[in-house]
């Protein structure tokens, strides 16, 4: 890749862009991020007096280049380039671990569990009061709480207590319950009554499969099924959201399957990640991304083509978080893919003790004893000093492999994930598996894009909007 920043001299002025080169044709993007493609296989091209001459309206419609400093380009350019950038202040996103204690034993359990008959591990009365305390002086009216766990519906009555005491604060909050669905009450039924409350689940195929690496007795799967049927009866998939662990990629296809076969009109796949039991039992697979990412790639087609055939579309989530990274300005939400990524302002995350971090990852590295990413306790607040500490680093435009790269503006950080696999933030980036993963979806898109995949294209809309046409969008992607 590229890095050009000096104006060319001409009727315009370029904005400073970066380039890459895929085979016969390059990529350019911006830090706005608007980016078209070019069939010449020259990189210096834009350099060219001459062809800036000939291109300059296409440059300035397609955000690249101004006329004088302030116009219309000029301004459109800063604003979106600011807006690509801006976290919300307010803490809108919150992960609540009422208790640690679980009732299964998943081969990659990424927070060291506690036994379900363990003590020690429940939120105190203190705690649930130093709780409130927190959302009412800090939480936003639309806050969204997931609660987490262990097995949060080990304790009903902690559930009830977040959601009461939260909706008694806030005037738009939203529920998440992760739970495993290994027991569905009708206390549990009771709760899920309120339309406010939804609930996460882990479904990592067949039974077979999802028996393997979960529940691990045939008993166990088969309620896990029954429990999950139940729930889609009583509150419809619109509230349900199921995903996999992936722990061999030659597997995603029958994964993806049994979604379609159940109805879930999404899936998130995911690799099996370092943390936790996984980094012993998983190590090798969690670790290995070059058939990761053939895998993943593959079974995009193969949703592509699926979606192409059928009325029941299935949306990846994935795919869809990177199209809106590209496309929409206002993506800047997911903590795991965005930069800059600030802790301690929109989004944390308040483990069993009390004890804040700022995300789940840095959680998990601290419950093995990796390394302290904590960021503050219920009963001491937040410590701004460690917070500002952290932040310095959460940042891509840091980076000087980040900074020479053309997906920089769509990119994120996450140097929770280099600390959790290489000690280090230090790590070269682009031998970063975070780096890696990324580049090898976002390489998919733009060659999609650029070869004018029909199929491809119908998805990526589909991902966007929920329309699976052709969308006017792509038609801008081209200078030629």
């Amino acid at each position: 890749m590229t890095v050009f920043t000096e104006p060319i001299s001409s009727s315009v002025s370029l904005f400073p862009y970066k380039g890459k080169r895929f085979g016969s044709w390059n990529l350019f993007t911006n830090s706005a991020g608007n980016f078209f493609v070019l069939e010449e296989n020259n990189l210096n091209l834009l350099k060219n007096k001459n062809f800036l001459k000939e291109r300059q309206n296409e440059l300035l419609e397609k955000g690249f280049a101004y006329q004088i400093k302030g116009d219309l380009y000029d301004n459109s350019f800063k604003y979106k380039k600011k807006r690509r950038r801006v976290v919300q202040p307010k803490l809108e996103y919150l992960i609540v671990v009422p208790t640690l204690r679980c009732n299964l034993s998943c081969s990659y359990c990424q927070v060291s569990r506690a036994n379900e008959n363990a003590s020690g591990f429940d939120w105190s009365e203190k705690d649930c009061e130093l709780f409130l305390k927190y959302i009412r002086e800090n939480g936003a009216q639309n806050i969204k709480i997931e609660i987490q766990g262990g097995e949060p519906t080990l304790r009903l009555d902690l559930v009830k207590f977040i959601i009461d005491g939260v909706s008694a604060l806030c005037s738009n909050p939203t529920f998440v319950i992760c739970t495993n669905l290994n027991e569905v009450s009708r206390e549990f039924l009771q709760i899920l009554e309120n339309k406010r409350v939804s609930i996460s689940t882990s479904i990592d195929g067949p039974l077979d499969l999802h028996d393997r690496q979960r529940t691990q007795g045939r008993f166990k799967a088969k309620r896990f099924l029954k429990n999950f049927l139940l729930l889609h009866q009583e509150i419809g998939l619109a509230r349900i959201s199921a995903l996999p662990t992936i722990t061999n990629p030659q597997e995603i296809i029958k994964i993806i399957n049994f979604y379609i076969e159940l109805g879930l009109t999404e899936i998130s796949l995911r690799q099996v990640n370092f943390h936790g039991f996984a980094r012993k039992s998983h190590r090798d697979e969690s670790q290995d991304i070059k058939n990761w990412n053939k895998s993943y790639l593959d079974a995009l087609d193969y949703i592509a083509k699926h979606n192409s055939l059928n009325q029941n579309k299935l949306i990846e989530t994935n795919l869809a978080l990177h199209l809106r990274r590209i496309f929409h300005l206002d993506a800047i939400g997911n903590v795991d893919f965005r930069s800059p990524n600030p802790s301690g302002l929109d989004y944390l995350v308040i483990d069993f003790d009390g004890k804040i971090y700022p995300s789940d990852e840095a959680r998990m590295l601290a419950r093995i004893g990796s390394i302290d990413f904590t960021i503050g306790s219920l009963s001491s607040g937040l410590d701004f000093e460690t917070i500002a500490q952290f932040n310095a680093m959460q940042d891509n435009q840091k980076y000087s492999a980040c900074n020479e790269c053309a997906y920089q503006p769509f990119c994120g950080i996450d140097v929770i994930d280099d600390v959790s696999r290489y000690g280090s933030v230090d790590y070269p980036k682009l031998e970063t598996h975070f780096c890696q993963t990324h580049m090898s979806l976002f390489d998919y898109i733009f060659l999609k894009i650029k070869e004018r995949d029909f199929e491809a294209l119908m998805n990526f809309s589909g991902h966007l909007t929920g329309r699976f046409e052709i969308n006017p969008v792509f038609s801008g992607a081209y200078l030629d």
